[in-house]
Order: structure tokens, then C-alpha cells, then sequence
């Protein structure tokens, strides 16, 4: 049932996506994933932007849970919570980033589809009657079931929710994973079809002999993700500093950088609608900084937890 229900939840947030789309930027209904390689550069996509910002701040009044990055959120139900989530979460969530996204934000689908399938999964926990442990591990199959249909990576879904909702590994867990990811991988394939999400060209690189290649690979991408991050942090910190209430954050962020967002239109827009054919490494940079930017200032819950007071929400 999880599997079906994340599986769906996957489709209509794909859809969602791509309507609000092909509407904000391309003045036409249309329910697949526009490229936007050959968008025009134009002060509009500021507009558009700041626009669908001011209306994910109006959502994030009515439910404040929607704030955050997504996953974070998710571990904070777990912990802080039973893993208990508020209905309109299930709702607000995938409209908001469908928003946020459809209007150029420079996000993912991640983050929304493991909040979204995760209150799915806790909404049943609360209606049937069962334990924190056992709501837990709905919440946790519905995370991983969105994240397999939206993806179409069932095997992933399922360490990643071991790694990051669960933490623990046990049979009574593992089991309920493998079946809802499974069915949910299988809608992906009915949904979107069996091929690749990121097409990536042929290439050479295989065998033993390539194999030292991969160290420095792995080496560089270390780097970059400890750049981003702090980054990351360091940008939300100043968001936090600012004199102003946490509703002008989302808009402040494409309106604050406005070049990046017209003059590099393809660095906005849901990642799944590029391949890797049209990243090569010089296209990194355009997107990287508006993703910072903008990430940072969906406030809420943040991807690396304020200092506090008192015990540690792991312990609780």
C-alpha cells in the first residue's frame, strides 16, 4: 500500500512540476519536463521567481513544517516527535516545492518526495493503531517508496532510509523497505519508463586499469562537497542575522542575486529534468551558487542544526 501510495504521490509531483513549469516560463500547459537550454535570458525570471518565492512564504504560514531542506525534517519527526507528522504536511509539502521548483528554484525533487511519502507513511501510523517503533517504520517505507518511484532506485531508497530515518538495521525494518520500494520502483518503471534518469554517454572508463582514476575523482568530489557545505552553512547563518522575519527570506534570495538567476536560466529547475550530458564541468559553477543561495534561505529546520540548549534531540 506504501509502495502504491508513494508511487503515486511521485507521479503527481513530477507532473505538478513540470505544469507549473511549462506556465511560469513557457505560457503553455503542458504535463512533461521542458529543457531549459535554450530559455531566453530575461528580467521575467527574477519576477517569476520572487513571485513563486512569496507564495511558498504564504504556504510555509499555514504549515510551517514545510521550512527546511526536507530531510532534516524528516529525522526530526523521528526523533523529537514518534514520528508523528501533521496531516497538511503531506499536502502542503510536494505543492510548495512544486512551486519552488516549477518557478525556477534551483532545487531537487529529494528533499519534498521523502517528506511527502514519510507523512503518507506516519499518517497511516497514526490512524492505525500501532507503536512509536512501528510508526516509525511506515514512516520509513513511504520515505523510500516516493524516493523509488521519483528516481527509480530501489536499492538506494533503502540504505538511505536505513542510514537516516531508522538507524538500525533488523529484519522486522528491512523487509517492509525492500517490498514498498520495490513496488514503487515498479510504478517508476510504468510511470516514466525503464530507461535511465541521467543519460549518460559511452565512454571508456571501465576495467582494472581505469580503476586508479577514480581516487583523484573521488578525491575532488570530497573537496566540492565540503566547499558546498560550507558554503551552505555559512550563507544560512547570515540569513539568520538578518533584521527581517523569516517570510522575506525565500524572496529576498532570487531577488538578491538576479544575475545569476536570468543570465544562467539553465541553472534553474528541477534536476531531474537535465542529463548528464548537459553537465559538463563548466556548468557547475552557474547553478552552484544560486542553489547556496536559495537553499539557504527556505528557512526553518537547517541542514546543520543551530546551537541549543539542553539534551540532544537523539537522545530524547
Amino acid at each position: 500500500m506504501l509502495g502504491l501510495a508513494g508511487g503515486l504521490a511521485a507521479y503527481l509531483l513530477v507532473h505538478l512540476i513540470a505544469l507549473l513549469t511549462n506556465l511560469a516560463f513557457f505560457h503553455r500547459v503542458r504535463w512533461t519536463l521542458p529543457s531549459f537550454t535554450h530559455l531566453a535570458r530575461s528580467p521575467s525570471t527574477v519576477i517569476v521567481a520572487v513571485a513563486g518565492a512569496m507564495v511558498v512564504s504564504l504556504l510555509a504560514r499555514w504549515a510551517p513544517a514545510i521550512r527546511g531542506h526536507g530531510i532534516p525534517e524528516a529525522m526530526e519527526a523521528v526523533l523529537t516527535r514518534q514520528s508523528r507528522v501533521a496531516p497538511r504536511t503531506a499536502v502542503a509539502k510536494p505543492v510548495s516545492a512544486a512551486i519552488a521548483i516549477g518557478t525556477g528554484g534551483p532545487f531537487g525533487a529529494e528533499g519534498p518526495i521523502i517528506v511527502t511519502g514519510g507523512a503518507i507513511g506516519s499518517l497511516i501510523g497514526q490512524v492505525v493503531p500501532v507503536s512509536p517503533s512501528e510508526r516509525k517504520i511506515l514512516l520509513a517505507c513511504g520515505a523510500a517508496a516516493g524516493m523509488a518511484a521519483t528516481f527509480g532506485a530501489p536499492l538506494a531508497s533503502v540504505v538511505l532510509a536505513i542510514e537516516l530515518l531508522l538507524f538500525e538495521f533488523s529484519t522486522r525494518a528491512f523487509v517492509p523497505l525492500v517490498v514498498s520500494s520495490s513496488v514503487a520502483a515498479g510504478m517508476h518503471s510504468a510511470f516514466f519508463g525503464t530507461g535511465p534518469l541521467f543519460a549518460v554517454p559511452q565512454h571508456n572508463f571501465a576495467g582494472l586499469s581505469k580503476l586508479p582514476l577514480y581516487v583523484p575523482l573521488g578525491l575532488a568530489c570530497g573537496l566540492l562537497a565540503v566547499v558546498i557545505n560550507k558554503g551552505l552553512f555559512l550563507i544560512e547563518d547570515g540569513f539568520r542575522r538578518l533584521p527581517v522575519s523569516q517570510f522575506w527570506w525565500p524572496p529576498s534570495a532570487p531577488s538578491a542575486s538576479p544575475r545569476s538567476v536570468s543570465r544562467f536560466p539553465a541553472s534553474s529547475g528541477s534536476d531531474t529534468t537535465r542529463s548528464a550530458r548537459s553537465w559538463p564541468v563548466a556548468s557547475l559553477s552557474p547553478r552552484w551558487p544560486p542553489w547556496q543561495w536559495q537553499s539557504s534561505s527556505r528557512g526553518g529546520w537547517p541542514s546543520r542544526p543551530a546551537p541549543r540548549e539542553g539534551p540532544s534531540p537523539r537522545s530524547c
